[in-house]
Protein backbone atom coordinates (compact mmCIF):
# COMPACT_ATOMS: atom_id res chain seq x y z
CA UNK A 1 0.00 0.00 0.00
CA UNK A 2 1.45 3.52 -1.14
CA UNK A 3 2.39 5.67 1.85
CA UNK A 4 0.17 8.80 1.48
CA UNK A 5 1.95 12.21 1.46
CA UNK A 6 0.76 15.73 2.13
CA UNK A 7 1.38 18.68 -0.34
CA UNK A 8 4.29 19.84 1.67
CA UNK A 9 6.12 16.38 1.85
CA UNK A 10 6.82 16.35 -2.00
CA UNK A 11 9.53 17.55 -4.21
CA UNK A 12 12.31 16.05 -1.66
CA UNK A 13 13.02 12.08 -1.68
CA UNK A 14 11.96 10.79 1.95
CA UNK A 15 15.67 9.79 2.95
CA UNK A 16 17.09 13.10 2.51
CA UNK A 17 15.42 14.24 5.43
CA UNK A 18 17.64 14.95 8.61
CA UNK A 19 16.56 15.80 11.78
CA UNK A 20 18.30 18.76 14.12
CA UNK A 21 18.98 17.43 17.56
CA UNK A 22 16.25 16.89 20.25
CA UNK A 23 17.19 20.17 22.31
CA UNK A 24 16.43 22.34 19.47
CA UNK A 25 12.69 22.81 20.67
CA UNK A 26 13.93 23.69 24.27
CA UNK A 27 16.51 25.86 23.09
CA UNK A 28 14.33 27.82 20.65
CA UNK A 29 11.33 28.02 23.42
CA UNK A 30 12.88 28.31 26.48
CA UNK A 31 12.63 32.22 26.66
CA UNK A 32 9.15 31.61 26.07
CA UNK A 33 8.52 29.04 28.89
CA UNK A 34 10.11 32.00 31.10
CA UNK A 35 7.98 34.07 29.96
CA UNK A 36 5.15 32.29 30.95
CA UNK A 37 6.36 31.38 33.84
CA UNK A 38 6.79 34.91 34.82
CA UNK A 39 3.15 35.95 34.05
CA UNK A 40 1.75 33.11 35.83
CA UNK A 41 3.58 34.34 38.43
CA UNK A 42 2.81 38.10 38.47
CA UNK A 43 -0.79 37.24 38.13
CA UNK A 44 -0.86 34.72 40.98
CA UNK A 45 1.27 36.98 43.39
CA UNK A 46 -1.58 37.22 45.81
CA UNK A 47 -1.78 33.73 46.09
CA UNK A 48 2.32 33.35 46.71
CA UNK A 49 1.88 35.24 49.31
CA UNK A 50 -0.80 33.37 51.07
CA UNK A 51 0.95 30.27 50.98
CA UNK A 52 2.08 30.77 54.36
CA UNK A 53 -1.83 30.48 55.73
CA UNK A 54 -2.28 27.68 53.18
CA UNK A 55 0.31 25.95 54.92
CA UNK A 56 -1.06 26.20 58.38
CA UNK A 57 -4.29 25.35 57.08
CA UNK A 58 -3.42 22.31 54.98
CA UNK A 59 -0.03 21.72 55.82
CA UNK A 60 3.33 22.05 54.33
CA UNK A 61 3.43 18.87 52.96
CA UNK A 62 0.55 19.01 51.34
CA UNK A 63 0.84 22.65 49.64
CA UNK A 64 4.72 21.11 48.35
CA UNK A 65 3.13 18.44 46.84
CA UNK A 66 0.63 20.13 45.44
CA UNK A 67 3.70 22.29 43.99
CA UNK A 68 5.97 19.61 42.68
CA UNK A 69 2.71 17.86 40.94
CA UNK A 70 2.12 21.41 39.17
CA UNK A 71 5.68 21.25 38.20
CA UNK A 72 5.94 17.90 37.41
CA UNK A 73 2.61 18.43 34.73
CA UNK A 74 4.16 21.75 33.35
CA UNK A 75 7.15 19.76 32.61
CA UNK A 76 5.09 17.03 30.89
CA UNK A 77 3.58 19.18 28.76
CA UNK A 78 6.50 21.12 27.34
CA UNK A 79 8.17 17.54 27.54
CA UNK A 80 5.43 16.12 25.09
CA UNK A 81 5.66 19.38 22.80
CA UNK A 82 9.24 19.79 22.87
CA UNK A 83 8.78 15.66 21.54
CA UNK A 84 6.03 16.31 18.71
CA UNK A 85 8.00 19.69 17.48
CA UNK A 86 11.19 17.80 17.19
CA UNK A 87 9.56 14.69 15.44
CA UNK A 88 7.98 17.12 12.97
CA UNK A 89 11.34 19.80 12.42
CA UNK A 90 13.83 18.14 9.89
CA UNK A 91 15.55 19.86 6.72
CA UNK A 92 17.17 18.33 3.80
CA UNK A 93 19.62 19.63 1.07
CA UNK A 94 19.10 18.87 -2.85
CA UNK A 95 20.91 19.91 -5.80
CA UNK A 96 18.60 22.28 -6.12
CA UNK A 97 17.34 24.25 -2.93
CA UNK A 98 17.40 23.80 1.23
CA UNK A 99 15.01 22.70 2.45
CA UNK A 100 12.93 23.11 6.13
CA UNK A 101 9.91 21.45 6.91
CA UNK A 102 8.01 22.38 10.51
CA UNK A 103 4.79 22.39 12.34
CA UNK A 104 2.80 20.50 14.30
CA UNK A 105 -1.15 20.71 13.56
CA UNK A 106 -0.19 22.92 10.41
CA UNK A 107 2.59 21.64 8.57
CA UNK A 108 5.02 23.89 7.12
CA UNK A 109 8.18 23.66 4.25
CA UNK A 110 10.36 26.51 3.16
CA UNK A 111 12.94 26.27 0.92
CA UNK A 112 15.72 28.23 -0.36
CA UNK A 113 17.21 27.69 -4.09
CA UNK A 114 20.76 27.29 -4.46
CA UNK A 115 20.90 29.95 -7.02
CA UNK A 116 19.70 32.21 -4.90
CA UNK A 117 21.75 31.65 -1.56
CA UNK A 118 23.58 35.25 -0.38
CA UNK A 119 25.49 33.90 2.88
CA UNK A 120 25.39 30.79 5.12
CA UNK A 121 25.77 31.67 8.53
CA UNK A 122 26.72 29.10 11.39
CA UNK A 123 26.12 30.81 15.14
CA UNK A 124 26.51 29.15 18.18
CA UNK A 125 24.57 31.34 21.07
CA UNK A 126 25.67 31.26 24.37
CA UNK A 127 23.09 28.56 25.70
CA UNK A 128 23.89 26.61 22.47
CA UNK A 129 28.07 26.71 23.32
CA UNK A 130 27.51 25.35 26.27
CA UNK A 131 26.27 22.10 25.06
CA UNK A 132 28.32 22.26 22.09
CA UNK A 133 25.40 23.03 19.75
CA UNK A 134 24.93 25.68 16.89
CA UNK A 135 22.42 26.91 14.08
CA UNK A 136 22.90 27.12 10.55
CA UNK A 137 21.13 30.45 8.64
CA UNK A 138 20.63 30.24 4.93
CA UNK A 139 20.36 34.04 3.58
CA UNK A 140 18.83 34.32 0.47
CA UNK A 141 17.71 37.43 -1.28
CA UNK A 142 14.11 39.31 -0.50
CA UNK A 143 14.58 39.91 3.16
CA UNK A 144 14.24 38.21 6.21
CA UNK A 145 11.49 35.69 4.99
CA UNK A 146 13.18 34.72 2.27
CA UNK A 147 15.82 33.13 4.95
CA UNK A 148 15.93 29.74 6.75
CA UNK A 149 17.41 29.04 9.99
CA UNK A 150 18.62 25.33 10.62
CA UNK A 151 19.36 24.11 13.78
CA UNK A 152 20.48 23.34 16.82
CA UNK A 153 23.12 20.95 15.56
CA UNK A 154 26.47 19.70 17.09
CA UNK A 155 29.35 22.17 15.68
CA UNK A 156 30.85 19.37 13.21
CA UNK A 157 27.44 18.83 12.09
CA UNK A 158 27.04 22.21 11.15
CA UNK A 159 30.58 22.81 9.20
CA UNK A 160 29.93 19.86 7.08
CA UNK A 161 26.23 21.47 6.34
CA UNK A 162 27.64 24.24 5.52
CA UNK A 163 30.17 22.30 3.37
CA UNK A 164 27.79 20.69 1.76
CA UNK A 165 25.69 23.67 0.87
CA UNK A 166 28.25 25.62 -0.62
CA UNK A 167 29.49 22.87 -2.47
CA UNK A 168 26.07 22.42 -4.40
CA UNK A 169 25.31 25.92 -4.58
CA UNK A 170 29.58 26.08 -6.45
CA UNK A 171 28.07 23.19 -8.30
CA UNK A 172 30.95 20.81 -7.87
CA UNK A 173 28.72 17.90 -6.27
CA UNK A 174 26.01 17.92 -8.13
CA UNK A 175 24.62 14.87 -8.61
CA UNK A 176 26.15 13.49 -5.40
CA UNK A 177 25.96 14.67 -2.29
CA UNK A 178 29.73 13.34 -0.76
CA UNK A 179 33.13 15.34 -1.83
CA UNK A 180 36.39 14.49 -0.39
CA UNK A 181 38.20 16.54 2.06
CA UNK A 182 41.45 16.11 0.40
CA UNK A 183 40.29 17.10 -3.23
CA UNK A 184 37.56 19.53 -2.41
CA UNK A 185 37.01 21.58 -5.30
CA UNK A 186 36.83 18.64 -7.79
CA UNK A 187 33.67 15.89 -7.84
CA UNK A 188 35.05 12.89 -6.85
CA UNK A 189 33.49 9.80 -7.81
CA UNK A 190 33.48 7.47 -4.53
CA UNK A 191 31.49 8.82 -1.99
CA UNK A 192 33.15 9.22 1.62
CA UNK A 193 30.99 9.78 4.68
CA UNK A 194 31.59 13.10 5.79
CA UNK A 195 31.58 16.80 3.94
CA UNK A 196 34.51 18.48 5.10
CA UNK A 197 35.08 22.55 4.54
CA UNK A 198 37.47 23.55 2.66
CA UNK A 199 40.91 25.14 3.73
CA UNK A 200 40.94 28.80 3.81
CA UNK A 201 43.85 31.64 4.02
CA UNK A 202 43.66 34.06 6.99
CA UNK A 203 43.83 37.64 5.42
CA UNK A 204 43.33 39.94 8.46
CA UNK A 205 42.18 39.87 12.11
CA UNK A 206 41.02 42.77 14.45
CA UNK A 207 42.51 42.60 18.07
CA UNK A 208 40.85 43.71 21.38
CA UNK A 209 42.74 46.53 22.13
CA UNK A 210 42.35 48.41 18.88
CA UNK A 211 38.67 47.43 18.52
CA UNK A 212 38.33 49.40 22.07
CA UNK A 213 40.38 51.83 21.09
CA UNK A 214 38.58 52.76 17.90
CA UNK A 215 35.08 52.76 20.16
CA UNK A 216 36.80 55.20 22.42
CA UNK A 217 37.68 57.13 19.60
CA UNK A 218 34.39 56.79 17.57
CA UNK A 219 31.45 59.94 17.14
CA UNK A 220 28.91 57.64 19.20
CA UNK A 221 31.31 58.11 21.96
CA UNK A 222 32.75 61.36 21.79
CA UNK A 223 29.15 62.46 21.32
CA UNK A 224 28.16 61.15 24.83
CA UNK A 225 30.97 62.30 26.30
CA UNK A 226 29.76 66.05 24.95
CA UNK A 227 26.05 65.41 26.38
CA UNK A 228 27.17 64.19 29.66
CA UNK A 229 29.64 66.94 30.34
CA UNK A 230 26.72 69.55 28.86
CA UNK A 231 24.73 67.93 31.58
CA UNK A 232 27.01 68.27 34.26
CA UNK A 233 27.26 71.76 33.13
CA UNK A 234 23.93 72.51 33.39
CA UNK A 235 23.86 70.66 37.05
CA UNK A 236 26.71 73.38 38.62
CA UNK A 237 25.29 76.26 37.16
CA UNK A 238 21.85 75.14 38.89
CA UNK A 239 23.30 74.14 41.62
CA UNK A 240 25.10 77.79 42.19
CA UNK A 241 21.95 79.46 41.04
CA UNK A 242 19.09 77.50 42.96
CA UNK A 243 20.91 75.24 45.39
CA UNK A 244 22.36 71.99 45.03
CA UNK A 245 19.12 70.09 46.42
CA UNK A 246 17.33 70.90 43.43
CA UNK A 247 20.81 70.56 41.08
CA UNK A 248 20.90 67.23 42.63
CA UNK A 249 17.42 66.19 41.34
CA UNK A 250 18.93 66.40 37.64
CA UNK A 251 21.45 63.60 37.80
CA UNK A 252 18.52 60.63 36.77
CA UNK A 253 19.15 62.83 33.14
CA UNK A 254 22.48 60.78 33.23
CA UNK A 255 20.57 57.41 32.86
CA UNK A 256 19.20 57.86 29.51
CA UNK A 257 22.77 58.74 27.64
CA UNK A 258 24.64 55.88 29.30
CA UNK A 259 22.08 53.30 28.45
CA UNK A 260 22.07 54.94 24.70
CA UNK A 261 25.80 54.81 24.29
CA UNK A 262 26.74 51.97 26.40
CA UNK A 263 24.29 49.86 24.62
CA UNK A 264 25.46 51.37 20.57
CA UNK A 265 29.03 50.90 21.77
CA UNK A 266 27.95 46.97 23.46
CA UNK A 267 26.38 45.91 20.44
CA UNK A 268 29.73 46.76 18.49
CA UNK A 269 32.06 45.67 20.57
CA UNK A 270 30.11 42.18 21.46
CA UNK A 271 29.41 41.57 17.35
CA UNK A 272 32.62 42.82 15.78
CA UNK A 273 34.70 41.14 19.03
CA UNK A 274 37.86 38.51 17.83
CA UNK A 275 37.13 39.65 14.23
CA UNK A 276 38.61 37.37 11.49
CA UNK A 277 38.41 37.69 7.42
CA UNK A 278 39.43 34.02 5.43
CA UNK A 279 39.25 33.27 2.01
CA UNK A 280 38.47 29.97 0.36
CA UNK A 281 37.17 28.13 -2.14
CA UNK A 282 33.69 28.81 -0.95
CA UNK A 283 34.22 32.13 -0.80
CA UNK A 284 34.74 35.47 1.53
CA UNK A 285 34.88 33.91 4.98
CA UNK A 286 33.83 36.07 8.48
CA UNK A 287 34.40 35.40 12.40
CA UNK A 288 33.22 37.34 15.36
CA UNK A 289 31.35 37.55 18.05
CA UNK A 290 31.98 37.57 22.16
CA UNK A 291 29.01 36.12 23.31
CA UNK A 292 27.72 34.60 20.78
CA UNK A 293 30.24 33.44 17.89
CA UNK A 294 29.51 33.69 14.22
CA UNK A 295 30.87 32.21 11.14
CA UNK A 296 29.69 33.38 8.10
CA UNK A 297 30.98 32.49 4.76
CA UNK A 298 29.91 34.44 1.66
CA UNK A 299 30.25 32.86 -1.77
CA UNK A 300 31.79 35.76 -4.64
CA UNK A 301 29.45 38.08 -6.38
CA UNK A 302 27.14 38.00 -3.72
CA UNK A 303 28.28 41.94 -2.15
CA UNK A 304 26.50 44.78 -3.91
CA UNK A 305 28.40 47.61 -2.88
CA UNK A 306 31.37 48.44 -0.47
CA UNK A 307 31.64 51.99 1.70
CA UNK A 308 34.78 52.81 3.72
CA UNK A 309 34.57 54.95 6.33
CA UNK A 310 37.31 57.11 7.98
CA UNK A 311 35.67 59.36 11.53
CA UNK A 312 37.57 63.00 12.08
CA UNK A 313 39.88 60.90 15.17
CA UNK A 314 40.53 57.96 13.38
CA UNK A 315 42.24 60.31 11.01
CA UNK A 316 45.82 60.36 12.89
CA UNK A 317 46.17 56.65 13.31
CA UNK A 318 45.12 55.97 9.48
CA UNK A 319 42.48 54.04 10.09
CA UNK A 320 39.29 52.69 8.74
CA UNK A 321 36.03 51.10 8.62
CA UNK A 322 34.64 48.88 5.60
CA UNK A 323 30.86 48.35 5.42
CA UNK A 324 29.52 45.84 2.82
CA UNK A 325 25.55 46.10 1.41
CA UNK A 326 23.87 42.42 0.96
CA UNK A 327 20.54 41.75 -0.54
CA UNK A 328 20.02 40.62 3.07
CA UNK A 329 21.76 42.07 5.41
CA UNK A 330 19.69 44.78 7.57
CA UNK A 331 17.02 42.49 8.47
CA UNK A 332 15.90 40.25 10.78
CA UNK A 333 16.69 36.60 10.60
CA UNK A 334 14.35 33.88 10.32
CA UNK A 335 14.10 32.98 13.78
CA UNK A 336 13.51 36.24 15.16
CA UNK A 337 17.50 37.01 15.41
CA UNK A 338 18.93 40.04 16.08
CA UNK A 339 20.60 41.74 12.73
CA UNK A 340 23.76 40.90 12.14
CA UNK A 341 27.37 43.35 11.66
CA UNK A 342 27.67 44.71 8.07
CA UNK A 343 31.30 45.42 8.61
CA UNK A 344 33.93 43.65 6.41
CA UNK A 345 36.58 44.95 7.94
CA UNK A 346 35.32 46.98 11.55
CA UNK A 347 38.73 48.92 12.10
CA UNK A 348 42.41 48.40 10.39
CA UNK A 349 44.99 50.18 8.42
CA UNK A 350 45.03 51.71 5.21
CA UNK A 351 46.48 48.50 3.74
CA UNK A 352 43.75 46.61 5.11
CA UNK A 353 41.10 48.92 4.09
CA UNK A 354 42.73 48.14 0.58
CA UNK A 355 42.69 44.59 1.06
CA UNK A 356 38.80 44.43 2.39
CA UNK A 357 37.82 46.36 -0.81
CA UNK A 358 39.89 44.23 -3.53
CA UNK A 359 38.31 41.31 -2.47
CA UNK A 360 34.92 42.47 -3.35
CA UNK A 361 36.07 44.56 -6.09
CA UNK A 362 39.66 43.28 -8.02
CA UNK A 363 39.17 45.24 -10.45
CA UNK A 364 38.64 49.03 -10.13
CA UNK A 365 38.62 50.04 -13.52
CA UNK A 366 41.34 52.54 -13.23
CA UNK A 367 45.03 52.35 -14.23
CA UNK A 368 46.68 53.36 -10.94
CA UNK A 369 44.18 51.38 -8.02
CA UNK A 370 46.65 52.94 -5.39
CA UNK A 371 46.35 56.40 -6.36
CA UNK A 372 42.70 56.22 -7.16
CA UNK A 373 41.96 54.51 -3.97
CA UNK A 374 43.49 57.60 -2.02
CA UNK A 375 41.74 60.09 -4.03
CA UNK A 376 38.51 58.17 -3.23
CA UNK A 377 38.79 58.26 0.58
CA UNK A 378 40.99 61.30 0.99
CA UNK A 379 40.87 63.37 -1.69
CA UNK A 380 39.69 66.69 -1.37
CA UNK A 381 39.56 68.38 -4.94
CA UNK A 382 37.96 67.80 -8.18
CA UNK A 383 40.32 65.79 -10.30
CA UNK A 384 40.34 64.24 -13.75
CA UNK A 385 38.07 60.81 -12.54
CA UNK A 386 36.31 62.77 -9.77
CA UNK A 387 33.08 65.35 -11.19
CA UNK A 388 32.69 67.91 -8.10
CA UNK A 389 29.84 70.13 -7.43
CA UNK A 390 29.84 73.35 -9.26
CA UNK A 391 30.62 76.62 -7.50
CA UNK A 392 27.30 77.71 -7.26
CA UNK A 393 26.33 74.58 -5.18
CA UNK A 394 28.86 75.02 -2.48
CA UNK A 395 26.17 77.51 -0.36
CA UNK A 396 23.97 74.66 0.03
CA UNK A 397 26.72 72.44 0.95
CA UNK A 398 29.68 75.07 2.41
CA UNK A 399 31.42 72.01 4.53
CA UNK A 400 32.26 69.46 2.01
CA UNK A 401 32.24 71.76 -1.14
CA UNK A 402 35.82 70.12 -2.20
CA UNK A 403 35.00 66.69 -0.84
CA UNK A 404 32.03 65.81 -2.62
CA UNK A 405 32.48 64.11 -6.14
CA UNK A 406 31.50 61.24 -8.40
CA UNK A 407 33.87 58.93 -10.57
CA UNK A 408 32.34 56.29 -13.32
CA UNK A 409 35.21 53.87 -13.88
CA UNK A 410 35.41 51.24 -16.08
CA UNK A 411 33.79 48.67 -13.92
CA UNK A 412 32.33 50.58 -11.13
CA UNK A 413 30.80 53.89 -9.92
CA UNK A 414 32.66 55.43 -6.73
CA UNK A 415 30.90 58.32 -4.52
CA UNK A 416 32.88 59.89 -1.89
CA UNK A 417 31.53 62.08 0.66
CA UNK A 418 31.59 63.54 4.43
CA UNK A 419 33.55 65.88 6.65
CA UNK A 420 33.45 65.26 9.84
CA UNK A 421 33.15 61.20 8.53
CA UNK A 422 34.86 61.11 5.28
CA UNK A 423 33.36 58.13 3.46
CA UNK A 424 33.65 56.49 0.20
CA UNK A 425 31.26 54.06 -1.50
CA UNK A 426 31.83 51.46 -4.41
CA UNK A 427 29.50 49.49 -6.06
CA UNK A 428 29.69 47.74 -9.82
CA UNK A 429 27.95 48.77 -12.27
CA UNK A 430 26.24 45.05 -12.60
CA UNK A 431 24.65 45.32 -9.00
CA UNK A 432 22.85 49.11 -9.47
CA UNK A 433 19.19 48.29 -9.71
CA UNK A 434 18.03 51.42 -11.50
CA UNK A 435 19.00 55.44 -11.58
CA UNK A 436 17.22 58.26 -10.14
CA UNK A 437 17.61 61.73 -10.94
CA UNK A 438 16.22 64.14 -9.07
CA UNK A 439 15.79 67.96 -8.32
CA UNK A 440 13.78 70.37 -6.06
CA UNK A 441 12.17 73.70 -6.57
CA UNK A 442 15.25 75.43 -5.51
CA UNK A 443 17.95 72.89 -6.85
CA UNK A 444 15.88 73.53 -10.18
CA UNK A 445 16.42 76.95 -10.07
CA UNK A 446 20.01 76.40 -9.47
CA UNK A 447 20.07 74.12 -12.43
CA UNK A 448 21.02 71.64 -9.84
CA UNK A 449 20.11 67.58 -9.49
CA UNK A 450 20.87 64.56 -7.13
CA UNK A 451 21.71 61.40 -9.05
CA UNK A 452 21.44 58.46 -7.18
CA UNK A 453 22.06 54.51 -8.17
CA UNK A 454 19.40 52.51 -6.41
CA UNK A 455 20.63 49.16 -4.77
CA UNK A 456 19.59 46.21 -2.24
CA UNK A 457 18.59 47.66 1.13
CA UNK A 458 21.58 48.60 2.95
CA UNK A 459 24.24 50.52 4.96
CA UNK A 460 25.97 51.81 1.46
CA UNK A 461 24.19 54.92 0.18
CA UNK A 462 25.14 55.73 -3.49
CA UNK A 463 23.85 59.35 -4.05
CA UNK A 464 25.96 62.37 -5.27
CA UNK A 465 24.13 65.60 -4.61
CA UNK A 466 24.35 68.79 -6.11
CA UNK A 467 25.65 67.91 -9.57
CA UNK A 468 24.89 70.50 -12.17
CA UNK A 469 21.76 69.66 -14.60
CA UNK A 470 24.79 69.03 -17.53
CA UNK A 471 26.67 66.59 -15.54
CA UNK A 472 23.90 64.53 -13.80
CA UNK A 473 22.46 63.62 -16.95
CA UNK A 474 25.70 62.39 -18.36
CA UNK A 475 26.16 60.52 -15.13
CA UNK A 476 22.51 58.78 -15.46
CA UNK A 477 23.21 58.00 -18.89
CA UNK A 478 26.53 56.52 -18.12
CA UNK A 479 25.33 54.20 -15.20
CA UNK A 480 22.19 53.40 -17.54
CA UNK A 481 24.48 52.01 -19.98
CA UNK A 482 27.10 50.71 -18.19
CA UNK A 483 24.75 48.74 -15.85
CA UNK A 484 22.66 47.43 -18.84
CA UNK A 485 26.44 46.07 -20.75
CA UNK A 486 27.46 44.04 -17.31
CA UNK A 487 24.24 42.98 -15.27
CA UNK A 488 24.57 39.71 -16.91
CA UNK A 489 28.35 39.33 -17.61
CA UNK A 490 29.39 37.32 -14.69
CA UNK A 491 25.89 35.84 -12.65
CA UNK A 492 27.17 33.84 -9.60
CA UNK A 493 25.52 30.89 -10.01
CA UNK A 494 27.60 27.94 -10.38
CA UNK A 495 30.48 29.79 -9.70
CA UNK A 496 32.98 27.44 -8.77
CA UNK A 497 32.56 25.78 -12.63
CA UNK A 498 34.57 28.61 -13.77
CA UNK A 499 37.67 27.87 -11.05
CA UNK A 500 40.30 25.60 -12.39
CA UNK A 501 41.85 23.48 -9.45
CA UNK A 502 42.36 26.58 -7.39
CA UNK A 503 45.84 25.94 -4.85
CA UNK A 504 45.01 27.24 -1.63
CA UNK A 505 49.16 26.49 0.04
CA UNK A 506 50.46 28.51 2.34
CA UNK A 507 49.24 30.92 5.05
CA UNK A 508 48.53 34.25 3.95
CA UNK A 509 49.55 37.44 6.67
CA UNK A 510 48.14 40.74 6.90
CA UNK A 511 51.06 41.81 5.20
CA UNK A 512 50.24 39.80 2.09
CA UNK A 513 53.52 39.65 -0.18
CA UNK A 514 51.83 37.67 -2.65
CA UNK A 515 47.81 37.23 -3.04
CA UNK A 516 47.58 35.18 -6.62
CA UNK A 517 46.17 32.56 -4.84
CA UNK A 518 43.29 34.41 -3.53
CA UNK A 519 42.57 35.75 -7.09
CA UNK A 520 41.07 32.81 -9.25
CA UNK A 521 38.45 32.07 -6.35
CA UNK A 522 36.97 36.12 -6.33
CA UNK A 523 37.70 36.62 -10.05
CA UNK A 524 37.60 33.72 -11.62
CA UNK A 525 37.45 34.79 -15.39
CA UNK A 526 41.08 36.54 -16.82
CA UNK A 527 41.05 40.05 -15.42
CA UNK A 528 42.73 42.55 -18.15
CA UNK A 529 46.18 44.36 -17.42
CA UNK A 530 44.67 47.32 -15.63
CA UNK A 531 42.77 45.37 -12.92
CA UNK A 532 42.99 46.23 -8.58
CA UNK A 533 46.24 44.45 -8.30
CA UNK A 534 47.16 43.43 -4.68
CA UNK A 535 47.97 45.79 -2.07
CA UNK A 536 50.97 44.90 -1.40
CA UNK A 537 52.08 44.67 -4.69
CA UNK A 538 50.79 48.43 -5.34
CA UNK A 539 52.31 49.35 -1.92
CA UNK A 540 56.03 48.33 -3.50
CA UNK A 541 55.91 50.02 -6.54
CA UNK A 542 54.14 53.47 -5.20
CA UNK A 543 57.54 53.54 -2.84
CA UNK A 544 59.70 52.84 -5.39
CA UNK A 545 58.50 56.01 -7.18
Amino acid sequence: MAQRKGVVEEGVPQHAWQRVHPLTPVFNGWQVIAVLIAVVLFQNIEFVGDLGKLADSFGFGLILLVAIGALLLILLVVGVYSYMSWRAMTYAVTDQAVWLRRGILFRQQRHVRLERIQAVDVSHPLLGRIFGLGRLRVDAAGGANSSLTIGFLRSDDLFGLRADILARAAGITEGNSDIDSETYGAATQEPVKRVVEADENLLYSVNTRTLVTSLALSMSFMLGLLALAASLVAIVIVGFAAGWGIALSFFPTWIPIVLVVGSLLWSRFSKEFNFQAAVSPDGIRVRRGLLEQRAETIPPRRIHAVEIHQPLLWRRRDWYRVLITQATRGTQDSSGGSTDSQALLPVGTREEAMLALWLVLPDLGVDDPVEFFDEAVRGRSPTKQFIGIPPNARILDPLVKNRRGVALTRTCMVVRDGWVVRTAAFAPYERIQSVLVSEGPITKAMDLASVTACLVPGPVNLTISHLSGGDSIAVSDELVKMSRQLRGSEPPERWFRRVNEPSFNGEVNVDLADLSTVEPVLNPTPLPEESFKPPEQNLQSEEAQ
